[in-house]
């Protein structure tokens, strides 16, 4: 996916338009969240913890 990602990003990259400087940008964007991730992977434990957090702060 991430090679994929790189070689959209490329064939966008020389555009001058608002829309290719978007989509480069949106790109980067995820592109950045799939390395984070697979350096450090989320577990069902981590949401359900997440959401134990959310229930324990509003009461």
């Amino acid at each position: 996916i991430i090679s994929a990602i790189d070689e959209e990003i490329s064939s966008v990259r020389g555009t001058t338009t608002e829309k290719g400087k978007l989509k480069v940008e949106a790109l980067q964007t995820v592109k950045h969240v799939l390395v984070n991730q697979k350096n450090k992977p989320i577990t069902p434990f981590d949401v359900a913890e997440k959401d134990l957090k959310k229930v324990v702060n509003l009461n």
